[in-house]
């Protein structure tokens, strides 16, 4: 083959392939970057000199690493102390003034009303947190009763346990004029939170899917002995 025939091999794709007036000439499916260093560029297309993003990155100084970590640590931490800082410390409880008015409720078992000893199994179950409700300065609902001094807790304590031991049919007397007093604003305050109907928690939004404290009765017998203490501290 002659020299001007190879010529016009090499020329031929050229003219073949180009663009015909109307259609339009399909797009390669990879094109080279635009990079002036045609080595540079093939060894990008290989794939074998694509940089990665995260190199690019500046890197972190390591305190600002543990800064972060701390506060994906501490922030979730003091999220939990702010929820607990609106309840109630737990009260310290008289394990001793609990352990009689419990015995004392099931010695009188067989000779206490079922509404007395509906009523006396109410409050022992849930002494601790009533005592909480009845001492925190900060009270979720019925905020509009006066709560007694957490200082006073202890004397509230004893107080929540005579209410069991008189609903039992004993009682015994407080050791002093302020214990006296502490008594009786203990059972007014009580008197005041006991629910026994839908009724009385209609009168509360907070309590409007709540089911009642306890039965009519047993709230009725419970307020017997508390308008006792109320009156003195001591009938």
């Amino acid at each position: 083959m002659t020299r001007a025939a190879l010529l016009l091999l090499a020329a031929a794709p050229a003219a073949a392939f180009a663009p015909t007036a109307g259609v339009v000439a399909p797009r390669p499916l990879l094109r080279a970057p635009p990079c002036a260093d045609a080595a540079a560029a093939a060894l990008v297309l290989r794939g074998g000199g694509m940089p990665s993003a995260l190199a690019k990155l500046p890197k972190l100084p390591k305190l600002a690493v543990l800064g972060l970590v701390l506060l994906a640590v501490v922030l979730p931490l003091l999220a939990q102390v702010a929820a607990l800082w609106r309840v109630a410390p737990e009260p310290a409880l008289d394990a001793e003034v609990w352990r009689r008015a419990r015995l004392r409720a099931v010695e009188a078992e067989g000779s206490m009303s079922a509404a007395q000893a509906e009523a006396a199994s109410k409050l022992l179950s849930n002494h601790a947190a009533v005592l909480r409700d009845m001492t925190n300065k900060a009270p979720r609902s019925q905020a509009e009763l006066p709560r007694l001094p957490a200082t006073a807790q202890d004397l509230v304590d004893r107080a929540l346990a005579e209410v069991v031991i008189r609903l039992s049919g004993e009682r015994s007397e407080p050791a002093s004029s302020k214990e006296a007093e502490v008594w009786a604003q203990t059972a007014q305050l009580l008197a005041a939170r006991i629910q026994t109907s839908t009724a009385d928690l209609q009168h509360h939004p907070r309590f409007k899917d709540r089911a009642p404290d306890m039965s009519a009765a047993a709230g009725a017998a419970m307020r017997e002995v508390l308008r006792g203490m109320a009156s003195s501290g001591t009938a």
